[in-house]
């Protein structure tokens, strides 16, 4: 007999543990629904309340992008931010490619440019895994994620960009939720 909890839906019986991100991937790709209607009053909360805080940025950017990414059921993230010389710095990470670190890398710059222009657009958009231009001097995502962004706003100006590195097979009902989460 497997332990956890029972849900059945179309006459399946599926098992989940009762881990909280186990649980919200299960219910979000089986009902996306039910999913879109859950309410992350608590996430969202606890969010407002590290922004409230004084916490430091190296203390606060790995606090709300751990929640950020239980919420989502992600499998990764990153927060960028805009330097005072303008350059793009990377804040803090979970489950980042490795080589999307290394600046020198073709795709780290392709990707430094997709980044650079979700930033400089200001608006939450899903950019598709595997995609881009196909010029080596256009942007691209070349990661298995499906990546969904959210400028980071300051005095009406972005300052950087929240990154979550999403499951490539979601529902598009889930990929909308996942904006309006963010």
């Amino acid at each position: 007999m497997r332990r956890g909890h029972a849900i059945r839906s179309a006459g399946a019986e599926y098992y989940v543990r009762c881990m909280d991100v186990e649980l919200l991937d299960f219910v979000s790709f089986f009902f996306p629904r039910l999913f879109l209607c859950l309410p992350p009053h608590r996430t969202k909360t606890e969010i407002t309340e590290l922004s409230k805080s004084d916490l430091k940025a190296a203390d606060y950017y790995p606090a709300v992008l751990q929640k950020i990414i239980a919420a989502l059921a992600a499998e990764g993230g990153a927060v960028w931010v805009i330097d005072q010389d303008g350059a793009m710095r990377l804040a803090h990470q979970i489950q980042l490619d490795p080589h999307l670190m290394q600046s020198d890398r073709p795709e780290a710059i392709q990707h430094g440019r997709l980044l650079s222009r979700l930033i400089s657009q200001g608006r939450a958009e899903l950019v598709p895994p595997q995609s881009g231009s196909g010029d080596p001097d256009g942007e691209a995502n070349p990661t298995p994620h499906l990546l969904v962004t959210a400028p980071l706003i300051a005095n009406k100006q972005p300052v950087g960009l929240l990154e979550i590195l999403q499951r490539a097979n979601s529902p598009a009902e889930a990929q909308r939720g996942y904006l309006r989460f963010l």
